[in-house]
C-alpha cells in the first residue's frame, strides 16, 4: 500500500476530524471521486450521493469539518444522451458537486480528444450545468487537452498536478 499506516480499516470524516483536532479551523475540503470500473452511471451517482451525505454531515454545527465541494465521477464517455439523463440526477443527489474528474493518463488520445465527437458532445453537456472538468493527465497530453479546450471555450478544465512533470529530472517539458 503506498500509506502502509492508513491500510487495513476505511477512514471516516470523524476519523479525519479526530486526527487533526482544532487545526481544521478554517479548512475546508473537496471530496473527489476516481474513476470506476463497470457500471460507471450507477457507481458515480451512489459515490456522489456518499460525498453528499459527509458533506451534509460536516454542515452541522459543532461537526468540527467542512465541505466545500464535490468533484465526481461520470459516464462521460457514453456520450451526450447519457450524460443529459445522468446530470439531472448528479445534481439531485449530490447537489454540491462543482465538478467531473476524468483519468486520461492510461487512455488514447482519439478516446478523448478533440477530434472524438461523442466525448466533445458529453462535455459540452457538462459546460451546459456549469460544471468544471477535472483532468488526470500527463506532460504528454498536455498538447491534446490544450486542443480540446479551444474545441470547448464554454468549458472550464482543470488540470490536476500540472500533467505529472518529470520534477526529479528537472524537466517541465
Amino acid at each position: 500500500a503506498a500509506f502502509p499506516a492508513l491500510a487495513g480499516r476505511d477512514w471516516t470524516i470523524e476519523d479525519y476530524v479526530a486526527a487533526v483536532g482544532k487545526s481544521l479551523a478554517g479548512v475546508s475540503a473537496v471530496l473527489m471521486e476516481l474513476d470506476k470500473s463497470g457500471d460507471a452511471y450507477s457507481q458515480s451517482l451512489a459515490e456522489a450521493a456518499r460525498f453528499q451525505r459527509v458533506a451534509d454531515g460536516c454542515a452541522q454545527p459543532g461537526s468540527g469539518c467542512s465541505v466545500s465541494a464535490i468533484v465526481a465521477s461520470a459516464p462521460v464517455t457514453s456520450g451526450a444522451a447519457v450524460m443529459k439523463a445522468f446530470l439531472p440526477e448528479l445534481s439531485r443527489v449530490a447537489p454540491m458537486t462543482r465538478g467531473i474528474r476524468e483519468a486520461l493518463w492510461k487512455r488514447p488520445e482519439a478516446a478523448w480528444g478533440a477530434q472524438n465527437a461523442t466525448y466533445v458532445a458529453s462535455l459540452r453537456e457538462l459546460a451546459a450545468y456549469n460544471l468544471t472538468l477535472d483532468l488526470l493527465a500527463n506532460r504528454t497530453q498536455l498538447v491534446g487537452i490544450a486542443k480540446l479546450a479551444g474545441a470547448l471555450p464554454e468549458l472550464r478544465i482543470n488540470v490536476n498536478h500540472l500533467g505529472y512533470p518529470e520534477v526529479a529530472a528537472s524537466s517541465f517539458d
